[in-house]
């Protein structure tokens, strides 16, 4: 089973976007867990009828929703909340999508012929970022396992939190590199690279910027024991 998460404080948008996106280029079922702040109620969200039409209403309402109780904005606890929730097996893999991410055709399947015998983390391409970060973690339930279900730390907020995985990952040697592979790109939609518009959300999160990297800085010297501890 592959578990997707994806945190988001603008569901209709993401339902319409990236949401049915994903689910019009996957081979096969997988599990969604829908993560959205106190502000937003669940039973909207399931009355948002922004779907595909091969997706059945079964399907579509298997979609589970979480709701966090984060004071403040970003993807970091509310990401925790779910990999806490779910309860994987030796063959799930669990993916962090945030809410702005585009896959490509067949990407489940591609995912599990890569995922088959390993026991770490496949570091995709997002067509954003060159290195340093893990902006769409893509876990073996092994991998979740090995970082104490801990997949970005609830310290933070919303940025360096990827930068500390990416830490976390390299120095236990769970990183399996598949950027160059051809047209296989998770498209990091991103307002810096002028794929969308920067709205409240993005800029709330800015906010935050100064206060995660302090904390990023402040935690680059513990051991990898003490930085998945939560």
């Amino acid at each position: 089973m592959i578990y997707v998460l994806w945190p988001t404080a603008r569901p209709e948008v993401f339902i319409n976007r990236h949401y049915n996106d994903w689910l019009c280029k996957a081979d096969s079922y997988f599990k969604t867990i829908v993560v959205v702040d106190s502000n937003q109620d669940k039973q909207s969200i399931r009355n948002t009828k922004l779907k595909p039409l091969k997706i059945s209403e079964d399907y579509y309402q298997k979609c589970e929703i979480l709701i966090s109780d984060a004071k403040t904005p970003g993807v970091a606890k509310p990401c925790h909340l779910a990999a806490r929730h779910i309860s994987t097996k030796p063959d799930d893999i669990i993916i962090l999508a945030s809410d702005d991410f585009s896959a490509p055709p067949h990407w489940d399947t591609w995912i599990k012929e890569q995922g088959k015998d390993y026991k770490g983390c496949l570091w995709v391409n997002d067509g954003f970022k060159p290195g340093g970060t893990i902006t769409i973690p893509i876990l073996t339930h092994d991998c979740l396992m090995s970082l104490n279900r801990t997949i970005y730390h609830p310290s933070y907020n919303h940025e360096w939190s990827d930068a500390e995985l990416y830490d976390i990952l390299k120095e236990l040697e769970l990183l399996k590199d598949l950027r160059p592979a051809p047209n296989l790109i998770f498209k990091h939609n991103h307002w810096a690279c002028g794929d969308r518009k920067q709205d409240e959300v993005d800029l709330k999160c800015r906010k935050m910027h100064n206060i995660d990297q302090r904390n990023y800085m402040l935690r680059k010297h513990l051991s990898i024991k003490e930085k998945l501890q939560s």
